[in-house]
């Protein structure tokens, strides 16, 4: 069966993982962060009453934190985020979820059934489906080259507006001896919850030696694809960090391999 074929063939509620959890336009950007820790997502939708108000996800967070951290505290819902909702309707295939995801850039789509959101489906969810597949292909054909990583002396601070600056959830800590760990939105959230402001400042003056995740999971260059969707899956990570002869060449994130997917089921050249 071909990837079109194998695509059309399956729904998008098929996939459906990622609950959908809501909160008032009116709550503030801690209470976002506490909901994201807790039930593990990276989107929540904004309701006003009994209407929705859009859509918040940790890059959101993530931008209006790289401002002042001290919007934490002050900043209300309703006043970050997209207003704007993506979806796609239940019965929609695969393929039509993963256009929309590659095409807006954005991690998830709603799944929408009669007149309400059935359920998110994203970037994650693609990852756990195409592990399964035979997908072709290697490592350096689907990820991203252009690295940018911090020092281990660098703060959080400086990760932040890093990962708001490039549009990154993934920050690779570096030192003259190599590669030494792995700061990312998760790491950030799981930091945040129940501090202070005062905790909130020192926080972001604390240095990446101290918070990064040490030993993050890396793969070759050359490796199959589908062995990096494996990983990906088994370890239940965002990333991959590239390795070739020892060095850091690349990251291969859940957004890479759905823009991947994407140029395949849209018939362009991709290298092999």
């Amino acid at each position: 069966m071909s990837y079109i074929s194998l695509l059309r063939a399956i729904e998008a509620r098929e996939l459906c993982r990622e609950r959908v959890i809501s909160i008032g336009v009116t709550k503030r950007l801690m209470d976002a962060v506490e909901l994201m820790v807790a039930h593990g997502v990276r989107h929540l939708l904004k309701v006003e009453g009994e209407d929705v108000a859009g859509v918040l996800s940790v890059r959101d967070v993530i931008e209006e934190l790289s401002r002042d951290p001290g919007n934490v505290f002050s900043t209300k819902i309703g006043d970050v985020g997209s207003r704007e909702i993506y979806w796609v309707p239940q019965e929609a295939s695969l393929m039509d979820t993963i256009s929309a995801l590659a095409e807006k850039d954005i991690g998830v789509v709603a799944i929408w059934r009669e007149n309400s959101i059935l359920c998110f489906v994203g970037e994650k969810d693609i990852i756990r489906t195409a592990a399964r597949w035979d997908l072709r292909g290697r490592v350096y054909s689907a990820m991203s080259k252009d690295v940018r990583y911090l020092t281990p002396e660098s703060t959080v601070s400086d990760a932040v507006r890093l990962m708001a600056r490039e549009k990154v959830r993934h920050v690779p800590v570096v030192s003259s001896f190599g590669l030494i760990g792995m700061f990312t939105s998760r790491d950030l959230l799981n930091k945040l919850v129940g501090r202070t402001m005062e905790g909130v400042d020192e926080l972001w003056l604390t240095s990446l030696e101290q918070v990064a995740s040490p030993n993050p999971l890396t793969i070759d260059a050359s490796s199959p694809l589908n062995e990096a969707l494996k990983i990906m899956r088994s370890f239940n990570v965002g990333s991959l960090l590239v390795m070739e002869y020892g060095e850091l060449v690349g990251i291969l994130t859940e957004r890479d391999v759905v823009k991947y997917i994407y140029k395949l089921i849209g018939g362009e050249r991709i290298e092999s």
